[in-house]
């Protein structure tokens, strides 16, 4: 014999679900959301350090060496998933059809950037910065959460050259 208590529960398991589940799921979203936006910030760290280590050997210094080192950055780019936009891709590092992950990217090099050392003697640096116009998947369609659709994410390393001096530093 059920009891009226009993009777005056029924169907609450799902009127709690139909309340719970929205926010559930939007937290699964946004978690998957920051999961991806880390993982492409964490490569473009990395193609930036991978360019500037290259950077800073006396071999690739000078003009003539910046291409290279801007394809450095970018197919190590492409080698862990994040694909810029058509057109960037350097045809020695094949990409499979995909959706670009970046709608706009860029690597600069800057080859010749003054660092003081301890000692007080001035080094030259290389610093390379890449950036990405990441486009965010799953937020912007949701019109009432106010996200951006783009988020410019960038890598930034400074490594200190093997080839010198700045003769203005005293060394």
């Amino acid at each position: 014999m059920k009891t009226t208590s009993q009777r005056g529960q029924r169907g609450t398991q799902i009127v709690e679900l139909a309340i719970v589940m929205p926010l559930l799921i939007f937290m699964a979203l946004v978690v998957s959301e920051g999961a991806a936006f880390v993982r492409v910030h964490q490569v473009l760290n990395n193609a930036a350090r991978e360019s500037a280590r290259l950077s800073v050997l006396p071999e690739n210094h000078g003009s003539a060496a910046i291409p290279y080192l801007q394809d450095t950055a970018t197919c190590y780019m492409v080698r862990n998933g994040v694909i810029p936009p058509a057109g960037q891709v350097p045809s020695g590092c094949p990409v499979a059809a995909t959706t670009p992950t970046c709608n706009t990217y860029s690597v600069a090099i800057n080859q010749s950037l003054i660092v003081p050392t301890p000692s007080g003697i001035n080094m030259t640096a290389s610093k390379v910065q890449v950036t990405c116009g990441y486009g965010l998947k799953y937020l912007p369609r949701l019109p009432w959460f106010g996200v951006q659709n783009v988020v410019t994410l960038g890598g930034s390393v400074v490594f200190r050259n093997f080839y010198g001096l700045d003769p203005s530093g005293g060394g």
